[in-house]
């Protein structure tokens, strides 16, 4: 592999603890070229009369039984090939939102291998796959690699941020420990990593390596950065620094990196019209109703509602407002209870708004204290500054939300004097 990609990291992640690793890092010849570190790997081993138990408590039966009320929910294992094809895309969509979210990476979009990679594991039968759904929509699934008794996280796991409230990640994964009880399995690898659910799941640690073998310079400098982190890591806790501090730092440093990268390319007059409009400095709220009566016409063009896929489409371009942002913006705004109206074309978010329950706490920051009617409100517009026909999506999400709820309230900043003048046009 060295000879063949002379100058490419070759990073294996995670070996297992009782892998023969000393061997090549100690090596005259090797231990040049490889960088190893230990990271903490936590276990859910397999336990069905506990995983029972965590499944019954109050909290966790109470949400089971609450999606229970919602529609048809089924827990099943894929085993037909056809069946884990038709999934694929949707759980690449859920998966690219959720870590685009947290990690401002989407491994589906950016890798166009990636789909056929997991299918030639699944034809190898190496794969375990199952999926959570509500009334045949996926609101959570895991795809890991399975062998020796071990089922392995590191895969593809996802939920839909629609049903966050209802955590079915965390059920999912209990699901999927009862299913591996039943089939013999010894262990359930969370593998290693800071998200808090893996430690809240876990009933054992081992330890396991990332192992990265690249050219002498790639070599030290992992090794010297690892020392300065480990450094910085230990006297910020001696200072009382958390590390998601540390971690929040980060995430604002590479934001503003982005955000001055896009001025540098941007137009100012686009710029200045861009963004998401809500209420920025020195605006103010103007509110608009409607009812259900006199409103028969079908919308001119389809919106869609909670689509992930349309959200990924967003484009940064003539925006400071980075991919990074809406993405994170998006997943608290689902997990505080909202909905998302989008409108794509040709491979592009064109606009999106928000919706809320008149009594969702979001709307406090609009000081209206409650909505007549007890309207469901649309808010937070997102409208790309090229495009056209935008009338057409308002009335859409209007005609969507009416439909459904039979009233609605429409908040817009001042600012966006455009869709305020679309919103006035509008017949009540």
């Amino acid at each position: 592999m060295r000879n063949a990609f002379p100058e490419a990291e070759i990073i294996l992640k995670y070996v297992p603890g009782n892998a023969p690793l000393q061997q090549v890092v100690t090596d005259g010849n090797w231990s040049r070229y490889c960088f190893s570190k230990k990271v903490k790997q936590p276990l859910l081993i397999i336990d069905e009369e506990q995983i029972n138990k965590e499944l019954k408590k109050k909290n966790r039966k109470e949400k089971i039984n609450r999606l229970k009320r919602l529609g048809d929910l089924k827990f099943y294992q894929i085993t037909d090939r056809e069946e884990f094809i038709n999934i694929l895309d949707e759980l690449a969509i859920q998966s690219d939102f959720r870590k685009g979210a947290m990690y401002n990476k989407t491994v589906f979009m950016d890798d166009p291998y990636r789909k056929s990679f997991l299918l030639s594991l699944y034809d190898s039968a190496l794969l375990h796959t199952t999926v959570l759904k509500l009334d045949e929509k996926i609101i959570a699934s895991n795809i890991g690699a399975a062998g020796k008794g071990w089922v392995h996280l590191q895969g593809v796991n996802t939920h839909s941020p629609v049903y966050a409230k209802y955590s079915p990640g965390i059920l999912h994964f209990l699901m999927v420990g009862k299913i591996l009880a039943e089939d013999g399995y010894s262990a359930f690898d969370l593998t290693p990593g800071t998200d808090a659910y893996k430690d809240s799941l876990a009933t054992s640690y081992t330890n396991a390596f990332e192992l990265t073998i690249g050219n002498k310079h790639t070599s030290a400098n992992k090794s010297l950065n690892y020392k300065i982190a480990g450094y910085l890591k230990y006297y910020s806790a001696k200072l009382g620094v958390q590390q998601k501090t540390i971690r929040d730092i980060k995430q604002t440093s590479t934001i503003i990196r982005s955000k001055l990268k896009a001025l540098r390319k941007a137009d100012i007059y686009i710029l200045a019209k861009s963004g998401l409009y809500s209420l920025r400095w020195g605006a103010k709220p103007s509110f608009y109703f409607y009812r259900i009566k006199g409103r028969a016409t079908l919308p001119k063009i389809k919106v869609n509602k909670d689509n992930l896929g349309d959200l990924l489409k967003y484009d940064q371009t003539g925006s400071t407002f980075t991919r990074w942002e809406f993405l994170m913006q998006a997943m608290k705004r689902f997990e505080a209870g909202q909905h998302v109206y989008t409108w794509c074309k040709a491979g592009q978010l064109l606009a999106c708004a928000w919706q809320s329950e008149h009594k969702n706490t979001y709307l406090q920051r609009y000081e209206v204290p409650e909505f007549p009617d007890k309207a469901d409100v649309l808010h937070d517009f997102y409208i790309k500054p090229a495009a056209a026909h935008i009338n057409h999506f308002v009335e859409g999400i209007i005609h969507e939300v009416i439909r459904e709820f039979g009233s609605c309230y429409v908040i817009s900043s001042s600012h966006n004097r455009k869709l305020c003048k679309i919103l006035e046009a509008i017949e009540n």
